[in-house]
């Protein structure tokens, strides 16, 4: 594919890549992602539907107040994979900028992106605060119980059918099952730790800013997937999907039903891919030389979503709200390092790993004036 591999030189230079990189673009040979699968991918069992019933039933308004109820809702859907589609987009990921480099410009998933899709929060308790706490602040008793109970699930199910309640126990191993398997997608042992802790914390109510923590998972799997080659991946690809569906309107499913859509990752979710040939989305990303600026805002009108995303730029709700929609914008414009991992070693001393997060880089996605990447 020497027309591929031509597009790296002339892509490269109009970004500002770090010393050494390359994008993927250049590695691209024929036949290359034949037999590869994003293993991680989550997928939507009849046993996990049943569980999230059963559990919403006496923990449904637990899920409201912590803001996390719609996005376990989209976790029933059996999202359809188009790996094409993603395989040919990340050709064209930069690691030094956790964006996309295509010949329109640069863009990327950010916070307002996953509230969006998935009615997450931007703002509340921090991510880092709770990944910093030890175990015993946490009162969690062995991460492998909790593990094991959420892998084996029809466990409850069998509880269930002899209507006996639902315990915080099991409370506990679901939103850990969730975290991991379905938000995340991530069984690393760090992983592990990091979502028993968070599930503890939603199962108590607690409103803790999700959005930018999937976003930083999202950075980390894109950069994992890259260095490896796409040899191994592990991570929450599935909103990456999402998202290149909503800002190129030609890869979008078929079938969009929004008339009830709780937010905009639900159609997605639900409609019947438009396959295409990975040489064909390939070839779109490196010939597209413009797009208009609704495209580069597809959740400009705010239709779908949480009351306080959707009211977000109505005046009515700005003047009783001023100091939470400080905390949102803020959440989505101000560039910062993202909380990817929190350790603790022996001495309870945090070791952070975090990933840049830049909307200034991306600014037309917010409809502001972005400045040119050419150095």
């Amino acid at each position: 594919m020497a027309k591929e591999k031509s597009a790296c030189l002339e892509l490269s230079p109009l970004y500002p890549l770090a010393e050494g990189e390359k994008l993927l673009l250049h590695s691209v040979e024929p036949d290359w992602f034949k037999g590869k699968t994003l293993w991680s991918w989550p997928s939507a069992s009849r046993n996990w539907i049943d569980w999230v019933d059963r559990v919403e039933k006496a923990k449904g308004e637990v899920w409201k107040s912590a803001g996390i109820y719609d996005a376990i809702q989209l976790s029933k859907n059996d999202i359809p994979i188009d790996k094409d589609l993603l395989y040919a987009a990340l050709c064209y990921w930069s690691i030094s900028t956790n964006s996309f480099h295509f010949r329109f410009g640069m863009m990327g998933p950010t916070v307002l992106d996953i509230v969006a899709l998935t009615g997450l929060r931007p703002h509340g308790e921090e991510v880092s605060a709770i990944l910093g706490m030890s175990e015993s602040a946490c009162d969690i008793l062995k991460y492998g119980n909790i593990y094991n109970n959420s892998l084996f699930h029809p466990k409850y199910l069998n509880v269930s059918k002899g209507e006996m309640a639902v315990t915080e126990e099991e409370h506990v191993s679901f939103l850990f099952a969730w975290l991991s398997n379905h938000l995340f997608c991530d069984s690393s042992v760090n992983m592990i730790k990091q979502c028993t802790k968070l599930a503890f914390a939603l199962a108590a109510g607690r409103k803790i800013a999700l959005a930018p923590f999937l976003l930083s998972n999202l950075y980390r799997g894109c950069a994992y997937i890259f260095n490896a080659k796409f040899q191994y991946e592990r991570g929450p690809f599935w909103i990456l999907q999402f998202w290149l569906q909503s800002y190129i309107p030609e890869f979008r499913p078929a079938t969009l039903d929004y008339s009830n859509a709780p937010t905009y990752g639900f159609p997605l979710a639900e409609g019947a891919l438009r396959y295409k040939s990975f040489k064909e989305y390939f070839n779109f990303f490196f010939k597209c030389s413009s797009r208009t600026a609704s495209q580069f805002t597809p959740f400009s009108s705010r239709k779908f979503g949480p009351e306080w995303f959707k009211k977000s730029l109505d005046p009515d709700f700005q003047k009783p709200n001023r100091a939470e929609l400080q905390d949102i914008w803020a959440s989505y414009l101000i560039s910062r390092d993202l909380p990817y991992r929190v350790l603790l070693d022996e001495s309870s001393k945090c070791k952070c790993e975090v990933e840049r997060y830049s909307p200034n880089q991306i600014a037309r996605q917010f409809g502001m004036t972005g400045s040119s990447p050419l150095i």
